[in-house]
């Protein structure tokens, strides 16, 4: 007959080894546990740093929104003068003599400039000058504009010159000048630049609107009441005579010459030096190339060439 399989003791301790199987159950059910509690905490991680993401993006918006709301005060104009450079003293109809060479010469470097600064210059400092005589109206983004007719040569033109307010008490100016009727053109951005505390400008000037390359670059620096102040003119009009030439400007008053001009011309690689006093008209110049000394080369109040003291 069958034989009697034997009974086991429960209450007996037995030291027979558990089942593997059990083993590798109970190892695999943990590693899973730890494995999504990592990706619970990772998941909720990534969304506390999504929102922490969303909030920063909005505080942005509503910081940038408040800017672009926000109306700055009037941006200061600043003279004519941080533009405009003077050429009277030196545009005085001479004829070639002997007896003011020095004048002369002082005078035929300077034209070169003065030329320019008639064919590129003369509208936009027109427009430029007259803003002075208007109000402006808030636009918005920082932004406010000039907006009004002027005559020039011999036609009427249309400005809008903004001013847009920027960080550390910098102003961002563009001027866009429009014209009708004969060679009509509009919103010619015919320069631009950026000014600092009314002491201090920069400005770049476009040839003309059917030629809209750059042509001078404009420097300006001034003491806060502008009694003393330097312009300097850099000619950069690409393959034109003689570009990368400059011209600077300068008013020193108590000087006994308290105006002067600083001349490079690049073709010659000269460099001349010219300063005279602007109401007796007496003046001097150092040109080495010219004059093949380093010298100066005076001139009294009548342009008469003169010793110089």
């Amino acid at each position: 007959m069958f034989k009697k399989r034997p009974v086991k003791n429960p209450g007996a301790n037995n030291n027979q080894p558990k089942s593997s199987f059990h083993s590798e159950t109970g190892f695999l059910i943990k590693k899973h546990f730890i494995f999504f509690n990592f990706v619970i905490q990772k998941n909720y991680k990534m969304k506390t740093l999504k929102k922490q993401v969303i909030i920063a993006i909005c505080l942005l918006s509503i910081l940038v929104s408040c800017n672009k709301n926000e109306i700055p005060p009037i941006p200061e104009l600043t003279p004519s003068s941080s533009f405009s450079m003077e050429f009277d003293d030196f545009n005085n109809q001479k004829s070639a003599n002997l007896l003011i060479e020095n004048w002369l010469y002082s005078s035929l470097s300077v034209s070169f400039f003065s030329i320019i600064s008639t064919a590129n210059v003369a509208i936009p400092a027109i427009a430029f000058t007259e803003s002075f005589n208007q109000t402006p109206v808030f636009i918005g983004d920082m932004t406010w504009q000039w907006s009004y007719e002027f005559p020039a040569i011999g036609a009427t033109y249309t400005a809008k010159l903004n001013g847009i307010t920027q960080r550390k008490n910098n102003v961002k100016w563009e001027m866009y000048i429009s014209k009708k009727g004969s060679n009509s053109f509009t919103d010619f951005l015919w320069f631009e630049g950026t000014t600092t505390d009314s002491t201090a400008a920069s400005w770049d000037v476009y040839e003309n609107p059917a030629s809209p390359s750059p042509v001078l670059n404009i420097e300006w620096k001034s003491n806060p009441d502008h009694s003393e102040s330097t312009l300097k003119y850099s000619y950069v009009s690409k393959n034109a005579d003689n570009t990368n030439s400059y011209i600077e400007f300068g008013r020193s008053p108590g000087d006994v010459y308290d105006r002067f001009y600083t001349i490079y011309l690049n073709n010659e690689k000269a460099t001349i030096s010219v300063e005279w006093n602007s109401e007796m008209k007496n003046g001097r110049v150092k040109s080495p190339n010219y004059f093949f000394d380093e010298n100066w080369h005076c001139w009294n109040e009548y342009l008469f060439d003169d010793w110089c003291n």
